[in-house]
């Protein structure tokens, strides 16, 4: 090894740049003491070191997260790196996410176009995009995103897009465009102290409000003031709401889809109030709704459809509410309503078909109403031909107009093949009894008649009505022939 440094030394004066040949580098040994010059070619100090390759200039928001309350500014902060010698201009877009979790923003919610430039001056590091968030009043929800992406900077800029060049805005709103009593209930329930606190986690948690008044309904355990009017969106968010009390708070008016989001609510207490109509499909989406009470308000009709999409309803309260008429599909597709209750109102009848499909019905009260006691008559039925003279035999049922609003017994006594006695049964919600077959005597001409003997008489838990029976039915009498004439001029 000394020979090799030897033969090579002497070329180099001290300090200066040694030139390796390769050949000289392939031997193992002398590349160990000559790795400083071991490359293809190149010359240098023996203990010089490659130097790192220049940063790649870039520019990136400094956070991919900010809040903003509505009314307020948005302030997104730009990382530069290096400082630019010359100013730079770099576009940006304003849009939506592709999250199916969050609700996304939009051009109203904030000022100006959705999109526009930054400048970033000579020697900055830092830089920001502000902007404006609107205050609409209107109630939405509590948290809304809007994403600003960077544009691409030119290329003349000398700078690329570093990590992350989308940032997220969440415009704060919480509660605090609600109604002023429903704000500060729904804070008192969640805990929160100021209305922007209210996360929608935390809306969704909620799963009890009530708000009434001791005075117009003793059941309070709360008072509040009056409300006498909701804002569309109050109750936006909670959509895990189960019981809802308005009672007594003198509500005048309900906006059309006030209950929209309480998807999960089962109790709903609108007692006690002053509502005088309810608009188409207030209720609609409340698939939950277990038990509704209007009861005592100044309602003087009730819309058909006004109850359509509660199939989980089963007590339902109207009493005390000046309706003179109901339309006969009022109360259709409450195939799991128990209980109805209109006692104290202005019924002077009940059309037809009231009761058909309420096969679960167990509780109903109509007392007090000037057409109380309802009567509902049931009438024999010829159900296989429309005429009663046709020849037999024949299929006979019991009808009745409204449907049956409990399980009935109607026991028949015939005449005119012997005597018999056949029972029909109505199923409550159906106003068609089971049948029972005549058979046809052809010998007897004047026919075979049934009669109602008697009929089940209405339950305890059933006030205000009656079941009234119905005329008897003749079947298959043949009318008697006209005298001829030549006959009785020969008699006389």
């Amino acid at each position: 090894m000394r020979r090799l440094r030897a033969a090579v030394a002497p070329h180099a004066a001290p300090g200066s740049r040694l030139r390796v040949p390769r050949a000289i580098c392939a031997a193992r040994t002398a590349c160990a003491l000559w790795a400083a010059g071991c490359d293809s070619g190149a010359t240098g100090p023996a203990d010089a070191r490659p130097e790192a390759p220049p940063a790649t200039p870039t520019v990136a928001f400094a956070t991919s997260l900010v809040g903003a309350p509505e009314g307020g500014v948005a302030v997104l902060r730009l990382a530069v790196a290096p400082a630019p010698e010359s100013p730079v201009t770099l576009g940006y877009t304003i849009g939506t996410d592709d999250d199916a979790a969050t609700d996304d923003a939009d051009s109203a919610d904030y000022a100006g176009d959705p999109g526009g430039t930054v400048r970033i001056g000579a020697g900055d590091t830092v830089a920001a995009i502000e902007l404006a968030i609107n205050d609409d009043h209107d109630i939405e929800p509590a948290r809304e995103v809007l994403n600003v992406t960077l544009d691409t900077p030119a290329p003349a800029a000398g700078y690329l897009l570093g990590s992350p060049d989308t940032a997220r805005i969440v415009i704060e709103e919480g509660v605090c465009d609600r109604t002023p009593r429903i704000q500060e209930e729904i804070l008192g329930v969640a805990g929160f102290g100021h209305c922007l606190e209210p996360a929608p986690e935390d809306l969704a948690a909620i799963a009890d409000l009530e708000l009434c008044n001791r005075s117009d309904w003793p059941l309070c355990r709360r008072e509040a003031t009056v409300i006498p009017t909701l804002r569309q969106g109050d109750f936006q968010g909670l959509s895990r709401l189960e019981r809802l009390t308005l009672a007594g708070v003198g509500l005048t008016d309900l906006p059309e889809a006030v209950f929209s989001d309480l998807r999960g609510l089962e109790t709903l207490w609108l007692a006690n109030n002053r509502l005088t109509r309810l608009p188409e499909r207030v209720f609609s989406g409340l698939s939950s709704l277990g038990s509704l009470s209007l009861a005592d308000n100044g309602l003087t009709e009730l819309p058909p459809g006004t109850f359509s999409g509660l199939t989980s309803l089963w007590w339902l309260e109207l009493s005390g509410n000046p309706v003179s008429e109901l339309p006969a599909t009022v109360l259709s597709g409450l195939s799991n309503l128990s209980g109805l209750l209109m006692v104290r109102s202005d019924l002077t009848d009940l059309p037809p078909g009231l009761f058909v499909g309420l096969s679960r019905l167990r509780t109903l009260d109509l007392r007090a109403n000037p057409g109380t006691p309802f009567g509902l008559p049931v009438q024999l039925v010829r159900i296989d031909d429309d005429d009663l003279l046709a020849p037999g035999p024949a299929e006979v049922a019991a009808r009745v107009e409204q449907g049956a609003p409990y399980q009935m017994e109607v026991i028949l006594f015939t005449q005119g093949v012997g005597p018999s006695v056949d029972t029909l049964d109505i199923e409550t919600g159906s106003a068609l009894s089971t049948i029972v077959t005549v058979t046809h005597d052809t010998a007897n001409t004047e026919g075979t008649r049934i009669t109602m003997r008697s009929v089940s008489a209405a339950p305890g838990d059933f006030r205000g009505i009656e079941l009234r029976a119905g005329d008897p039915i003749v079947l298959f009498a043949r009318p008697s022939p006209a005298p001829d004439r030549q006959t009785q001029g020969k008699r006389k």
